[in-house]
């Protein structure tokens, strides 16, 4: 099962510049007994760039694994397969940029996985 999870990215925008959304702060700032102005600027300051270079990595691979329990005999399974992950993991395998095991729910169990390679030649190794 592949499962892609989202995580906000927010964009910095010169001070002075409004988004579609202005008008709408502009009006709260407003009802709210401030200026709209300075309203603006300071949440237009507050707002950071998230990016990252991928520019060394032309070829690179995401890999998103998940699996969901319903059954006891499937917690053996993803107990099972967790630990081979992990013992692949400690034997610091060329490529692999980063690995990361999250969950996304306990009831039922849901847990997945992501991992960055260089490219899929060394994910195949």
């Amino acid at each position: 099962m592949w499962t892609c999870v989202h995580t906000p990215v927010t964009v910095i925008r010169p001070v002075g510049t409004r988004s579609k959304a202005a008008p709408r702060r502009e009006a709260l700032a407003i009802s709210l007994g401030t200026s709209g102005g300075d309203a603006i600027y300071v949440a237009d300051s507050i707002r950071k760039e998230i990016v990252a270079d991928l520019s060394a990595y032309p070829q690179l691979v995401v890999i998103y694994l998940g699996m969901r329990v319903y059954r006891w005999r499937g917690l053996r399974t993803v107990l099972r397969v967790r630990s081979e992950i992990h013992k692949a993991l400690a034997q610091n395998l060329d490529g692999l940029l980063f690995h990361e095991s999250f969950y996304f729910s306990l009831l039922p169990l849901h847990i997945g996985l992501r991992q960055y390679w260089r490219d899929f030649d060394s994910l195949d190794r």
